[in-house]
């Protein structure tokens, strides 16, 4: 009884800590919703408002007379459009390297595997300048491609699928082989739907990581002044946003102040109207 007691009260202490956690970790989601619909004198000076409107929502979608001329939803597209593009071929890559590297017998097949995770301890930061300058040697800049092809790999996830792969036994493939199977209908009828729980991990992953890598995107833009104009409309400081991400390397950013066009941000004089090019990622 003494020990059900203490289990009990154990339980108890674990589940408000679970909860008071839980409950911090989503607040700043809740104070967002709040406050978008919350009257303007409210916005950031009350925890939680006192008074609703929908004056945000109908300013953001251009229905008032003082709506700011913002292409956001074509940002929106263009992030989508790149960031499922991207993420599609990094599963396919990542699914089709991780079979070869795990149930595949081949001369290197070490040695790859040794130079993927090799390459995985380097920071992805490192790759930017040489991606960037043969992406202009190709005449990418400004494009989808340029954006999606230069990240159409992740190493990460061919790392993973190799390993989630050996662990398959090698009896349910050298099954399918005898009955007529080849190496592609293996991995897509028969591995591929015994992997959806590492499949669903991995996707999640990497769509939201491409969603939310910024200083890529902001690179290929074509004319960066309207990168810079997006600090005047949404109170976005992009300068600190972009040395954040290149704090580790600080000569990238030396690197591109050299361009004229990067070096033009800092003189260009910002006009609202003058926002988004085709190629900007929110």
């Amino acid at each position: 009884m003494v020990g059900n007691k203490r289990t009990k009260g154990k339980n108890s202490v674990l589940y408000l800590v679970t909860t008071l956690v839980m409950l911090l970790m989503t607040f700043p989601f809740v104070y967002l919703v709040l406050h978008s619909f919350a009257a303007w004198d409210q916005v950031d000076r009350k925890i939680i408002p006192t008074t609703f409107s929908l004056r945000s929502w109908t300013w953001l979608f251009g229905g008032s007379a003082t709506s700011a001329d913002v292409p956001w939803i074509g940002a929106f597209v263009n992030t989508t459009i790149v960031a499922t593009i991207a993420t599609f071929l990094m599963m396919v890559f990542a699914l089709m390297v991780g079979y070869a590297l795990a149930k595949i017998e081949f001369k290197g097949k070490k040695f790859v595997n040794h130079f993927i995770l090799f390459q995985m301890f380097f920071p992805a930061i490192i790759l930017l300048i040489p991606q960037f300058l043969m992406v202009t040697k190709v005449g990418l800049l400004d494009s989808y491609a340029g954006m999606i092809i230069p990240t159409a790999i992740s190493l990460w996830a061919i790392f993973m699928y190799t390993n989630f792969f050996k662990a398959i036994p090698d009896a349910l493939i050298e099954a399918a082989k005898l009955d007529g199977a080849t190496e592609m209908q293996v991995l897509f009828k028969v591995v591929l739907p015994m992997s959806k729980s590492i499949t669903t991990v991995i996707f999640l992953f990497l769509f939201t990581d491409r969603w939310t890598n910024l200083l890529w995107d902001y690179a290929k833009c074509l004319d960066f002044a309207n990168v810079w104009a997006l600090w005047d409309i949404s109170g976005t400081n992009v300068c600190s946003l972009c040395v954040a991400h290149v704090t580790i390397d600080p000569f990238v950013f030396d690197f591109f102040k050299t361009i004229p066009r990067w070096n033009a941000i800092y003189t260009e004089v910002r006009r609202p109207t003058n926002v988004v090019g085709k190629c900007c990622i929110l």
